[in-house]
């Protein structure tokens, strides 16, 4: 995979990720590279640009994989906060899902494996770096892994305006997770059916929902500040 930008570069080389080849855009200067033993590939300004695009900050590496868990990670533990993203696909709104649950000790984020996002470059940079410490469970159906996480003791909360209750009124278990739904239609009807509670964020009614990303932060906020 290739990963780009300063932020993305140094939680890389703290966190001992393999770094297969590095690149530089000629004519920066960057302390990263002191602590590696390998030399850049050097590229012109206007073929950096068009490799790694203009946000890349003249910095760019070829890495190993992400690893993608299984629902076995949760297994044992005798306590959990988990988000499952039901169909979330935008990148951006992926890599700020992880910023905000790497900030407040979310232990795992679930997605599923077709028709949704998954691990990318543009995810690595908008997590500005917390993906190294995020642990991302890819599962083929949300309906069974959300049935596994209620076997393991989970209690599953969905984020949607039909709830009744205020996300700030719950006290949340040990063992909580909650569901996302995706960026258009929201959590799909057969993965609602299994969710235990429906909680919504207050707001104004002039507002209709939030941008996923942004209902995530205030969900994981709650969260830390509620346990």
């Amino acid at each position: 995979m290739i990963v780009y930008g300063k932020n993305v570069l140094d939680s890389v080389i703290t966190h001992q990720r393999r770094i297969h080849k590095l690149y530089l855009q000629k004519g920066l200067k960057n302390p990263f590279f002191n602590q590696l033993s390998m030399d850049p590939i050097v590229l012109e300004k206007n073929e950096f640009i068009q490799k790694f695009g203009t946000s890349s900050q003249g910095i760019a590496a070829e890495i190993e994989d992400y690893t993608l868990y299984s629902l076995d990670l949760l297994n044992g533990l005798e306590s959990f906060n988990v988000l499952v993203l039901d169909g979330v696909t935008d990148p951006y709104n992926f890599g700020a899902i992880i910023r905000s649950a790497s900030a407040f000790n979310i232990d795992a984020i679930i997605i599923r494996k077709n028709r949704s996002v998954s691990i990318t470059p543009v995810v690595v940079k908008a997590s500005a770096g917390t993906i190294e410490t995020m642990k991302i469970v890819e599962v083929t159906n949300i309906k069974d892994a959300l049935e596994k996480l209620k076997e393991m003791g989970a209690w599953i909360y969905g984020l949607a305006g039909e709830g009744n209750t205020f996300i700030d009124e719950v006290d949340y278990p040990d063992k909580t997770v909650f569901v996302l739904g995706s960026e258009g239609d929201g959590i799909s009807r057969l993965v609602m059916k299994h969710c235990d509670v429906l909680v919504k964020i207050p707001m104004e009614e002039m507002v209709e929902s939030l941008n996923v990303s942004v209902a995530s932060a205030i969900a994981c906020y709650t969260i830390y500040r509620k346990k």
